[in-house]
């Protein structure tokens, strides 16, 4: 897995953990804003690796083949998703 750098918009903070699994940088970012975020990982390949990781595991864990069918399930159970 890699970190990943994204916007603070709820799609992709949902996603990346903040500070384990990548960096949330604000809703509406610069291009400085997002070079400042990469030139840091970038600078620190061992934090790199340790994101990347946790990336791995994160996302075998929200969304694997098993846990994505049973979520949609509860989420239609409750009226938040139609399936």
């Amino acid at each position: 897995g890699l970190p990943a750098v994204v916007s603070g918009h709820p799609g992709c903070s949902a996603v990346v953990a903040d500070g384990l699994t990548g960096v949330v940088i604000g809703t509406l970012p610069s291009a400085d804003d997002l070079a400042s975020a990469i030139d840091a990982l970038l600078a620190d390949p061992l934090k790199c690796q340790g994101m990347g990781e946790a990336t791995r595991e994160r996302i075998a864990e929200l969304f694997s083949l098993e846990t994505v069918p049973t979520r949609l399930l509860e989420w239609k159970a409750v009226g938040a998703v139609r399936v």
